[in-house]
């Protein structure tokens, strides 16, 4: 069966041409049967530089009836058979279903322009013959706009989509993943603006990839090559919500075997439990003292583990045990240890990872857990209960915050077990009272995390909204209750198109996802200053969390801060 590739955008000047050319002419250096069509009068003869050779072709018009692809189509000299302009034959009462039928019966694959009008007869009958779409976007407030509207009426195809991103700029409205995230897509390529190459290759008469230099033209050919590579295999891409960012750039760092950490101790036998691979309580003690900086625990256990041994036997709980740790250590970073605690009660220390990101690593990997069956036990499951806690939240010595986590764990087993749940705040965390000025524009630095949780714990009177700007610290957002899977749609850089986390009748919140950390940008200020204006507009208190910003606020210094040093 051959491979059906749409490219659509939703806008004019995306440049769904440019990439259908690039991407064509590069695969079909590896696949000899590749053929480029496009669905209405575009100019793949133009991007291809193939406009004079079709001058002298003689098209033949056809119908439903009768369609001779040698006829209608030319040849490139690098194997790419090109289909221009379809769109002039719909007087002609052509059939998309048709073409394709035609097209499959000659080539292996096929690389179909869509234009920019999803929403027509025939590109919906195409868009339903891909195997995928390459969803094209450039990073301006009309394209995000008209692709969120287009995607409310395909939620049930959102599984053949691949985002790619042209044109990106410094100069560019949005980010790139800030268009992706504002989209629902968890991955996606980006292709730079860059028109010294374009002008480069336009000069020696070549599609970008054969000029062979820039960004543009590594993304395109690396987009290409995987299209080569999954030739012959199922193409299925999942919608998943931005807010997993942190899973699955966790994920993307997991090994298939055991992790570095353990692999390191492979010698040091006395420190690896050898039924189940992990390191052993022994360990334990010793590697949270190396923590010096921020980490989080998880402690679990798995539920009703006794009742299978009295029922199946120790082999089988062994047999559970071992699958358990090797769960474990195939969840995790290399840069993570994991510890068996005593009988199946289990600890994971990971390094450098707030609350928010640990949570949501624990939930999936106790979703993916519990819907394991084990031969053993006669096809039944086992389900994983887990308590998580953070150094510096949760307790200030490591002991304290497995503490934590113990007795988070417990609280999950005495109310159903099955699942994850944070540890409580410490109480005594909260002792440091500031009192916050009453001043319309206040700048919080070096550590008012616990001022701005003072003032939201008393009874807000007047509309307030807290805007956290502090990337070195995240237990603001954990501490008043946000989603963290949600936290990417709080995000003050995505300007106007961020929606506020709603904390209390009065109280609203602005966040940052911490796990898109990069410098600040000039558009950054802007986005703020935006959101900012927005609120000073419509007379709301704006308390804004710098910690120890010092860049930030020496941006803002135009505006009429009162600045508060905790």
């Amino acid at each position: 069966m051959p491979k059906i590739i749409g490219i659509v955008s939703t806008t004019g000047g995306a440049g769904t041409t440019f990439f259908s050319a690039n991407l064509a002419a590069w695969a079909a250096q590896h696949i000899n049967k590749t053929i480029l069509t496009e669905t209405r009068q575009g100019d793949i003869l133009g991007a291809l530089f193939m406009r004079e050779k079709a001058l002298n072709f003689l098209f033949t018009p056809f119908n439903k009836d009768d369609l001779n692809l040698e006829e209608i189509a030319l040849k490139t000299s690098y194997g790419l058979t090109v289909l221009p302009g379809l769109s002039g034959l719909q007087d002609k009462k052509f059939e998309p279903d048709k073409l394709l039928e035609a097209l499959n019966s000659k080539y292996t694959l096929i690389i179909i322009d869509l234009g920019n009008d999803p929403n027509r007869q025939d590109t919906k009958a195409i868009i339903n013959a891909c195997n995928y779409i390459y969803l094209i976007a450039i990073p301006t407030l009309e394209c995000v706009e008209t692709l969120s509207r287009y995607f409310k009426t395909i939620e049930h195809q959102w599984n053949k989509f691949k985002l790619v991103i042209n044109k990106a700029s410094p100069q560019a409205y949005y980010r790139p993943r800030d268009v992706a995230r504002y989209l629902d897509f968890e991955k996606f390529t980006t292709i730079p603006f860059e028109p010294k190459h374009i002008n480069k290759a336009q000069k020696k008469r070549l599609p970008l990839v054969f000029y062979g230099k820039g960004k543009a033209c590594t993304a395109i050919r690396r987009l290409a090559a995987q299209d080569v590579n999954l030739l012959n295999e199922k193409i299925t891409f999942n919608r998943v919500s931005f807010a997993n960012h942190l899973a699955y750039q966790r994920e993307d760092q997991v090994q298939n075997d055991c992790s570095l950490s353990t692999m390191d101790l492979i010698d040091k036998k006395a420190d690896v439990d050898h039924l189940t691979g992990c390191l052993n309580r022994a360990a334990l003690e010793k590697y949270l003292a190396e923590q010096d900086g921020i980490f989080s625990v998880l402690f679990c256990d798995l539920d009703n583990f006794k009742m299978i041994n009295d029922t199946y036997g120790h082999a089988a709980g062994d047999e559970i045990l071992r699958a358990f740790g090797d769960f474990l250590l195939k969840s995790t970073r290399r840069s993570d240890y994991v510890i068996r605690y005593g009988g199946d009660e289990f600890v994971v220390v990971l390094p450098e990872t707030e609350i928010a990101g640990a949570l949501n690593l624990a939930e999936k990997m106790c979703n993916e857990w519990n819907r394991k069956n084990f031969a053993c036990i006669d096809n039944k499951n086992v389900l994983y209960s887990g308590g998580v806690a953070q150094i510096g939240i949760h307790g200030n010595t490591p002991l304290a915050v497995i503490k934590a986590a113990d007795e988070a764990l417990y609280r999950v087993k005495r109310s159903g077990r099955g699942r994850v749940e944070s540890a409580s705040i410490v109480k005594n965390m909260l002792h440091k009272k500031i009192t916050i000025p009453e001043d319309p524009l206040v700048a919080v630095c070096n550590g008012g995390t616990y001022a701005i949780m003072s003032l939201v714990k008393s009874k807000v009177k007047k509309p307030l909204t807290i805007i956290d700007a502090d990337l070195e610290n995240a237990s603001l957002a954990f501490m008043l209750g946000v989603n963290p899977n949600r936290i990417w749609q709080h995000d003050w850089r995505l300007g106007l198109a961020a929606t506020p986390a709603k904390i209390s009748k009065k109280v609203r919140y602005y966040g940052m996802d911490k796990e898109l950390e990069e410098t600040l940008e000039e558009r950054d200020v802007r986005c703020l200053k935006e959101i900012i204006n927005a609120q000073r507009d419509q007379k709301i208190k704006v308390i804004v969390n710098l910690g120890a910003r010092q860049d930030l606020l020496q941006h803002l210094s135009d505006m009429d801060f009162k600045i508060l040093q905790v």
